[in-house]
């Protein structure tokens, strides 16, 4: 069976990452040898202020190394503003159109009549389309939410069309639904335009999800890479981030029992995912196993419906917060 190789576009050879301060270097990440490959979405992640938007810069060319190279196919010395896109946390206050924010993409390849060519306006068309940002065109900057402006800077990351797309942090202040139309579309684009997309980001849970590889960053100047899975597996999450009460390989929240009651459920599915959740955040204890209390899930057509029984009873509920509302009476009875 064939190898399914893929290019490596930029790679880093010994890179050392910071900046001075009074006199001093100020090394965030040492001896860093890194690649960003074609068509991989890669989620860069570490803890507040560890230097996530330091390194991007850096592989932007927009901040130099302390030491060590940044490469492009293996050569270091070349174009940055056509081969690297980047989209910054900096929010644009220009008094102009989405449209002519976009155009500024193009700028790296006009001559020096700065004259847009048909070429270009087709480019940013693609852009447009890719991110379907066709009705803010002629809207002005100000104009925008947040979630509508990190679409216009991936638009103008695109016009730009470099091979390699850095972005720092293009969900922060975002809602859930647009954190992930923007993770769907950057996963997207990298499988459709074979670009190589670096995201730091803190939205772990999207991450997860959507990555081809992970770059952790720890206390120790290093980034440790992988899949998801394996880096979930190995503990390499839990030793950086030191969740507190969160199951990062069940994707759960950990809750502590409080009341004496044990429960068996017995189901499938997601619904039998969420009637788990709801007892054990209201203090229930789960099993599988045959207990005095037992609940049923079945579905019916397309609702659901709750079996309570306990000692000889049987009671049908239509919803979990019935079925909560009934347990906590039956236990209040219990402890006259």
């Amino acid at each position: 069976m064939m190898e399914n190789k893929t290019t490596e576009l930029l790679t880093t050879q010994n890179l050392s990452v910071g900046y001075p301060a009074n006199k001093i270097e100020n090394v965030l990440f040492e001896q860093l040898n890194l690649s960003l490959s074609e068509g991989q979405l890669v989620c860069f992640m570490g803890s507040n202020g560890i230097g996530k938007s330091t390194l991007i810069r850096t592989l932007a060319g927009l901040q130099k190394p302390l030491s060590g190279k940044v490469l492009y196919k293996n050569n270091p010395s070349f174009d940055t503003s056509q081969k690297i896109s980047v989209v910054l946390t900096d929010r644009i206050s220009a008094n102009l159109t989405v449209l002519e924010l976009i155009t500024y993409g193009r700028y790296p390849y006009l001559d020096w009549t700065i004259s847009v060519q048909e070429k270009d306006r087709s480019i940013i068309d693609d852009a447009v389309q890719s991110v379907r940002i066709e009705r803010l065109l002629k809207k002005r900057l100000f104009e925008l939410s947040d979630g509508q402006m990190q679409m216009v800077m991936i638009a103008r990351a695109l016009a730009q069309d470099g091979e390699i797309l850095l972005l720092d942090e293009p969900t922060a202040h975002l809602d859930l639904n647009n954190r992930v139309e923007i993770m769907n579309l950057l996963r997207n684009l990298s499988r459709s335009t074979k670009k190589a997309i670096l995201i730091a980001t803190h939205e772990l849970d999207l991450a997860l999800q959507t990555a081809d590889r992970i770059w952790l960053a720890d206390r120790k100047k290093n980034i440790q890479t992988g899949i998801p899975e394996d880096l979930v597996l190995d503990g390499s999450f839990d030793e950086i981030f030191q969740l507190k009460g969160f199951d990062l390989k069940t994707g759960r929240m950990h809750h502590t029992p409080y009341r004496n009651t044990m429960i068996q459920l017995v189901g499938s599915g997601y619904e039998f995912l969420w009637t788990k959740n709801a007892l054990e955040r209201c203090g229930f204890q789960v099993t599988e196993s045959i207990t005095p209390m037992r609940i049923i899930l079945q579905k019916l057509g397309s609702k659901f419906q709750w079996i309570v029984q306990q000692n000889e009873s049987t009671v049908q509920f239509n919803t979990l917060d019935q079925v909560i509302n009934s347990l906590n009476q039956s236990i209040a009875k219990e402890s006259y």
